[in-house]
């Protein structure tokens, strides 16, 4: 039988999420992301020699986009079916998020032996512009929704969340997305910045994790 939580706030029964599904999901689809991003290159860059900094035609950029907007979908479709409420939902979303991206990497060094340091280049989405960045950021966002969705989770998502907890969610995202877009060109041209803003990086991630510290701190010393 499927272990039970109480909502706080109903006294009704929660499920617990099924671990093994999620983690079994998001490591399936990073490997599927990783084997279409293989292809890609055969197609777009048999050499290698520009691999992952490739320039789409306008055609395929089209699709890939879709592709990317089809995928965010399929993950918070996923994390809507796992739980129940919006903070576990969205808790759940960053879960599956996390584990993707990093089995995604994961699959690309196995497969490729790409990236070879984590100080390289990559090109991460092409919605709405080309987001560039050394592959540790990506890897430091997605170990951090990891464990920000699994600690939630774990505790059955009774956060007290308040405004300020979702500013500091919206903002350090923001802020974390304008490291990568900052300098992208507005033609989804694919081309390597003078360097990494990893100051917005470090920003994002802090204030991010401020608020959800706080929301926490909050949701232990709240009664029952």
């Amino acid at each position: 039988m499927e272990p039970k939580s109480v909502n706080r706030d109903t006294g009704a029964p929660e499920a617990t999420p099924r671990w093994a599904a999620l983690l079994l999901l998001a490591a399936a689809f990073g490997v599927i992301e990783a084997l279409l991003v293989v292809e890609l290159r055969t197609l777009l860059d048999p050499d290698g020699s520009s691999f992952p900094l490739v320039s789409f035609p306008e055609t395929l950029l089209h699709v890939e986009r879709t592709r990317e907007a089809a995928t965010l979908i399929l993950l918070a479709a996923s994390a809507a079916l796992a739980a129940s409420g919006w903070v576990p939902r969205f808790a759940a979303f960053l879960f599956l998020f996390g584990a993707w991206d990093l089995v995604y990497y994961v699959t690309l060094r196995t497969v490729m032996g790409w990236p070879h340091d984590p100080g390289q280049w990559d090109l991460l989405f092409l919605l709405p512009v080309a987001w560039l960045g050394p592959v540790y950021a990506p890897v430091a966002i997605s170990v951090v929704m990891l464990g920000v969705g699994f600690v939630t989770l774990r505790t059955g998502g009774h956060f007290p969340v308040r405004a300020r907890h979702v500013a500091a969610a919206i903002f350090g995202g923001a802020l974390c997305i304008w490291s990568f877009t900052c300098d992208a060109d507005a033609r989804a041209l694919v081309a390597i910045p003078d360097r990494y803003r990893w100051e917005l990086l470090i920003a994002g991630i802090l204030l991010a994790a401020a608020g959800y510290v706080d929301a926490w701190r909050h949701a232990r010393s709240s009664p029952g």
